[in-house]
């Protein structure tokens, strides 16, 4: 018996290091499988991701988010902001690639749409800074190219931001805010790049 158990334990000591990490059992890739962008999502639906970080007083406040990701032709990544659990209920910006260098982004609230379109070039990953001041009585959206400029007046100028539902004021007025705290994306996984938010934002007033 003292033998057997001698051979059981002398069996056990050649087994490597190396044959019991992570590395060989596939339990480091679970970390990394619930990152996107940087930042860890609970899957809501197909393509269909929770971020992490939620908005300050329930959803009425305002924050910055910072995107960085990939658009191929007749393609779509589509965010959401200020949403409730479910991802419904907020503000949506949905970004689709027009031609090899124009993207398009549209914004929807409450059943108000508006469409700004702006250079990026197909080998290049879109890189904007979303506003969503969800405290004023009426959700104030912008949007700015990650490089700037901000300008010195803060996107209160078209040639300093890609888009502000105040100064571009076409379809909005009276489309109330956002229903949620939550925030989210549509996309396939690899085409998230980088993440960040909720921040503070850029444009304060």
């Amino acid at each position: 018996m003292k033998n057997l158990l001698f051979i059981l334990a002398l069996s056990f000591s050649f087994i490597s290091c190396d044959e019991l990490t992570g590395a060989s059992t596939g339990a480091n890739d679970i970390s990394i499988k619930k990152l996107l962008g940087d930042i860890s999502f609970v899957k809501v639906a197909s393509d269909k991701f929770r971020l992490n970080g939620v908005a300050e007083n329930g959803g009425v406040s305002a924050h910055s988010y910072s995107l960085r990701f990939e658009v191929a032709q007749d393609d779509s990544v589509e965010f959401y902001f200020h949403s409730r659990v479910d991802l419904s209920g907020g503000v949506v910006v949905n970004f689709s690639r027009v031609s090899s260098e124009m993207v398009r982004a549209t914004f929807s609230l409450n059943g108000i749409e508006d469409s700004i379109e702006f250079e990026s070039a197909t080998d290049t990953p879109v890189s904007v800074i979303v506003d969503i001041h969800n405290n004023e009585s009426d959700a104030h959206l912008l949007m700015w190219k990650s490089e700037g400029p901000f300008g010195v007046e803060d996107c209160t100028e078209e040639e300093t931001c890609l888009f502000n539902s105040d100064r571009f004021d076409t379809v909005w007025g009276s489309h109330g805010r956002a229903s949620g705290s939550y925030w989210g994306v549509n996309s396939q996984s690899e085409n998230i790049l980088k993440l960040e938010g909720p921040n503070e934002t850029i444009f304060d007033h």
